[in-house]
């Protein structure tokens, strides 16, 4: 019989034989996605308190005031004082799986249940909005380009757009998300250029992008504090430094619909979320060297001192744009030079 061969200071993957003489590859813990796990703690609280319409991960906010504690967020319709009689509470904490030292455990994490908040689309009027990436795609054989931003402000089949030497020209919108339908706010622009360097930048350099799970763990393992992402805003040539202090699975829009996988920003100053920001992205901005990212596109802000807005992710947002007609191979950058 071979004999089994056991690489234990390789790097590979120990092979060790069983009473059979086969060989056994030692699995890997793993946990669910966050993004997986709160989806299904949604739809199992969903059946017991139907007054439910809202799930995230982010920082407790009290009076207004963010406090330093990390919560699983519940959005309610209406909340109730703890001494109604007659009303079925939501659970004070919420179980969730993680890794830690490369094995899964159980935390509870306590809850925070919150009434959404009356929204602001951050934008003046079609053409008003901010670009929040530059994109190209093949159309009949020849690459054509065009600009990402928020789909709320894409009402009208053509948009003004400003280019490289600050002129204006009328692009025609391709694609357009629908909140109430696909839970997504982004819109495709294309514009009558057929050369990139045209373009105007929207960034320094580009970035690669955040999955909705790498945000969530971003936002639940800061060590220091649990204001969790420093980010920055591209929404003006100097960037504005803002944080991330949540990210919502589903997150309700009063009249509009929901916005799935929503990453919630605060600035430090007044009005960086202002009117004619729309579309605006959001950089994630990691310590200790790691690379930044690219989190969300910005949708809506919050009156009167538009210091907090909501963000579709933009990730999902481009995955989206890919599963639309002909944009099978679109993609993204910030600087024309990289597209």
């Amino acid at each position: 019989m071979r004999k089994a061969t056991l690489r234990t200071h390789s790097g590979q993957p120990e092979h060790r034989p069983d009473r059979t003489g086969r060989s056994r590859r030692r699995t890997p813990p793993s946990v669910a996605p966050l993004t997986v796990q709160l989806e299904t703690i949604f739809r199992r609280l969903k059946r017991r308190y139907p007054e439910l319409v809202g799930i995230g991960l982010g920082i407790r906010r009290r009076r207004g005031r963010l406090v330093p504690e990390m919560t699983v967020k519940l959005q309610v319709r209406k909340k109730h004082p703890r001494s109604t009689k007659g009303v079925r509470f939501l659970p004070a904490r919420i179980r969730l799986e993680t890794l830690a030292l490369g094995q899964p455990v159980m935390v509870w994490v306590p809850t925070d249940v919150e009434v959404p908040r009356r929204w602001t689309r951050t934008q003046f009027s079609v053409g008003g909005m901010t670009a929040s990436a530059l994109a190209a795609w093949k159309k009949d054989g020849e690459d054509v380009y065009g600009v990402v931003t928020a789909g709320h402000g894409l009402d009208e089949p053509t948009v003004s757009v400003q280019m490289r030497d600050g002129s204006q020209v009328k692009g025609s919108v391709v694609a357009r998300s629908s909140i109430a339908a696909d839970g997504l706010d982004v819109g495709l622009v294309q514009l009558p250029t057929t050369e990139p360097s045209l373009l105007s930048d929207v960034g320094s350099d580009s970035q690669l992008m955040a999955t909705a799970d790498e945000l969530l763990l971003a936002l639940s393992s800061s060590n220091t504090d649990a204001t969790a992402a420093n980010a920055e805003s591209w929404a003006t040539e100097v960037p504005r430094r803002i944080k991330a202090v949540a990210f919502y699975v589903r997150c309700p829009l009063t009249g509009v619909g929901e916005l799935r996988n929503a990453v919630e920003c605060q600035a430090y100053v007044n009005n960086v979320f202002q009117p004619g920001t729309s579309g605006s992205i959001w950089v994630m901005v990691p310590s200790g060297g790691l690379p930044r990212k690219i989190m969300a596109l910005q949708s809506v802000g919050f009156e009167p001192l538009f210091r907090v807005a909501e963000g579709t992710h933009f990730l999902s947002a481009v995955e989206w744009l890919r599963n639309q007609a002909g944009l099978g191979d679109l993609r993204v950058a910030w600087r024309a030079a990289d597209l």
